[in-house]
């Protein structure tokens, strides 16, 4: 007597109800630890698993977005008032969650960040053959630093002229500095 054919399917649904049946239903269990007392254990289930439906909905994200991009948030830019609001409000949302603090009793890992505001002269002058140019910030100049100091100077430096900074089309379809 010939063997019947099985269908394609059957073999994955048999594998799957097996491997469900074998599955406990509870959604906690508990063992002893080494001290006596009772351990709570991760879920076994996965009906207990959060899932997006279970609360994160277009409306409640929409509602924290609305609350940090408030003009009371200032932008929340790194070093202002703006971004201890923010922060508070986080750390105030994650404890209404039930989050637990994780780094040294704190939401928060520390970053050290480090902010250079450049606030140079108003005039900058050049000098080299018996001669001298007063040059105006912003309008003739514009002066740049990297360097974690309080205090960045530059004296009797060599000076290049790297170009106007402005290019345009010349006739001839290449790229020349615009005429001055």
């Amino acid at each position: 007597m010939p063997l019947p054919t099985l269908r394609p399917w059957l073999l994955p649904v048999a594998a799957g109800l097996l491997l469900a049946s074998c599955q406990s239903n509870s959604t906690t269990s508990t063992e002893t630890a080494t001290n006596g007392k009772p351990t709570e254990a991760a879920p076994t289930d996965t009906a207990s698993v959060p899932t997006p439906n279970d609360g994160i909905t277009p409306a409640l994200i929409a509602q924290h977005i609305k609350v940090l991009a408030s003009d009371e948030y200032q932008g929340r830019r790194p070093f202002t008032a703006g971004e201890e609001k923010a922060t508070s409000y986080l750390a105030g949302e994650f404890k209404k969650l039930g989050l637990k603090p994780g780094n040294n009793g704190s939401y928060f890992q520390p970053v050290p960040l480090v902010e250079i505001a450049g606030k140079p002269d108003s005039t900058a002058t050049i000098a080299g053959k018996g001669k001298s140019l007063t040059l105006k910030y912003r309008k003739d100049y514009m002066f740049l630093t990297e360097r974690e100091k309080p205090t960045v100077e530059i004296k009797s430096s060599p000076l290049v002229f790297a170009g106007y900074g402005v290019t345009a089309p010349s006739t001839s379809g290449t790229t020349t500095p615009a005429s001055m």
